[in-house]
């Protein structure tokens, strides 16, 4: 295969992993969960380093298998024959044989794809992938059939190594297939195996059916009709939200009469079991957190029927990811319309704010148009009214039409100022009038000028 999609070559490395969870999207789907590559040296005396750089490696490449003795068997290594191609007389490996692998499923270039810590803390890339059912029925009955599962194998072209005493470090490698072994073939990796959480779950859910199943053989004890632990119906929000504040990454959703044995719920609403000993003094224990199967009795009467929670969750989870896309739509339009709402008042704002300073001028100008140049109106004397134009008093201003009417306050205040300022001057000049008047009267000049009209006809007499 590598030679075939990567004619630089390389050394072909086959590195054994383990695939952890396994469970039925449909009737065409198996959803799965591969542990595909850590970073410790394995049986071969391989280690493969840079795991970070090389997520990207495990998009859109194949889950293989092989169906050997008349399919008889499933999984059988890495079935290939090596041919010659006539043309060019490479050598390349050629699936066509009856024993050969064949695709059964695949990772898409989509697939949720990171680095996990296992139990012994060693960092490994974890992969989420499909199996075909239609295609791969058999597989897929052996590896929930048996719960343990079947190793898998991932297919690497390194292209770049180094050596570190009697250990090969794979620095740079190409990934090119998943490929799921035989029962007889020896994993690469110590402890390298798949659990299947259909298998897992499908037990439970057997026990679970089962149990609820005795709810229809009525005891002579009206109070004790279900065996195994007691569900305590009666639990309180308060309490619920307090059982959750111990969880990370959990929500606690009931509790048993006795509060030792909680149901929980992840982010992705996969049911769970806790149960609590006297040794814990009130801690979580992280690892007695199991993975469980939820069960909705539908009941009316005699009448009942026992669904998984998935199934009743579904339907619902659509709706509510459909609404959520709906909503998110929606905001997105909001805060489209909501942003060009401001830069229009903005825009709006700035042109009331100009306008109202242009109307200051204006009014100026209409009132000194016919007045004699020592008596004009001063733009000095709009000095308060320039600064609560800047300030913003005027750009609001708006009837009940939500016309703006700051322009015609505005020329309104500049007309009052003309009119107390015109006022101030006809004070002012009167009153100089009345001291040139009162000066006139009483000319200080000299004692010779005549007092009284008698006196100025005597006076004019004796000039003649």
């Amino acid at each position: 295969m590598a030679k075939n999609r990567y004619k630089d070559a390389g050394q072909h490395r086959s590195f054994t992993g383990k695939l952890k969870v396994m469970e039925e999207l449909n009737r065409k789907l198996y959803r799965v969960e591969l542990w595909a590559l850590n970073d410790k040296p394995n049986r071969n005396n391989w280690q493969y380093i840079n795991l970070d750089a090389h997520l990207g490696e495990f998009r859109d490449i194949p889950i293989l298998v092989a169906y050997v003795k008349g399919g008889r068997q499933i999984g059988d290594g890495h079935n290939y024959e090596m041919k010659r191609d006539p043309k060019t007389g490479e050598e390349y490996p050629s699936f066509t044989g009856p024993d050969a692998e064949r695709i059964v499923g695949w990772v898409p270039k989509d697939a949720n794809i990171r680095i996990e810590k296992d139990e012994a803390q060693t960092s490994w890339i974890v992969v989420t992938g499909y199996l075909w059912t239609w295609y791969a029925r058999e597989l897929v009955e052996k590896i929930a059939r048996q719960g343990d599962g079947l190793e898998i194998s991932i297919e690497t072209l390194v292209t770049r190594e180094h050596r570190e005493g009697n250990i090969e470090v794979e620095e740079e490698y190409i990934v090119l297939g998943i490929t799921v072994l035989g029962d007889g073939v020896k994993p690469a990796v110590a402890g390298a195996n798949i659990q299947t959480l259909a298998a897992m779950r499908s037990s439970m859910e057997k026990e679970c059916f089962k149990a609820a199943s005795y709810i229809n053989q009525r005891d002579n004890e009206p109070g004790n009709r279900t065996k195994g632990v007691k569900t305590n119906m009666q639990v309180t929000k308060h309490q619920l939200e307090a059982l959750t504040a111990k969880f990370d990454g959990y929500t606690c959703v009931g509790a048993s009469d006795n509060m030792r044995v909680m149901a929980l719920l992840d982010a992705d609403n996969n049911p769970f079991i806790y149960t609590a000993e006297d040794s814990d003094k009130g801690n979580i224990i992280a690892e007695r957190i199991r993975s469980a199967a939820a069960i909705v009795t539908y009941r009316v009467d005699a009448d009942e029927v026992n669904v998984t929670l998935e199934s009743v969750m579904r339907p619902l989870m659509e709706k509510a990811n459909g609404s959520a896309g709906e909503l998110e739509a929606r905001d997105k339009t909001i805060r489209v319309l909501t942003e060009q709402l401001e830069a229009m008042k903005t825009r709006e704002n700035a042109r009331r704010l100009q306008a109202a300073r242009d109307a200051v001028d204006a009014e100026l100008r209409y009132r000194n148009e016919n007045r004699p140049e020592e008596m004009r109106f001063s733009k000095e004397m709009c000095k308060e009214l320039m600064e609560q134009i800047e300030k913003g008093v005027y750009t609001g201003m708006e009837n009940e039409k939500g016309e703006w009417t700051g322009e015609d306050a505005v020329r309104l205040a500049v007309r009052g100022l003309c009119m107390d300022e015109q006022t101030r001057m006809d004070a002012k000049a009167k009153a100089r009038e009345k001291h040139l008047h009162s000066w006139s009267l009483n000319n200080n000049a000299g004692g010779d000028e005549p007092k009284t009209l008698g006196e100025k006809m005597a006076m004019n007499r004796q000039t003649n």
